[in-house]
């Protein structure tokens, strides 16, 4: 997660994102959009602890939803739309 974002970011930001990941997971189990976990991710100050905040709010939602696509390749891939046919846990293809 630490490599996703431009410029790459700490692993202990990294770290402080994971209850925000996992809200997000929870919101995709919920039915949630992408858009509605980025407007998680965007109340919990996942931007900000980043520190990518760039004070734009287009700007600051595209890097909420980069943060939503890795927080569902990380902790629940078989919610992320990127990836191509069904995503079983704990499996290795």
């Amino acid at each position: 997660m630490t490599r996703v974002f431009t410029p790459p970011t700490s692993e202990g930001a990294a770290r402080e994102l994971i209850p925000l990941a996992q809200l997000v997971c929870e919101a995709k189990t919920r039915g949630e959009s992408d858009l509605q976990a980025a407007d998680i991710v965007l109340a919990g100050n996942g931007v900000g602890t980043l520190g990518l905040a760039t004070g734009s709010s287009l700007g600051d939602q595209s890097t909420a939803m980069e943060i939503v696509n890795a927080s569902t390749l990380a902790y629940c891939p078989q919610y992320n739309t990127t990836i191509q046919g069904p995503i079983v846990p704990g499996t290795v293809s």
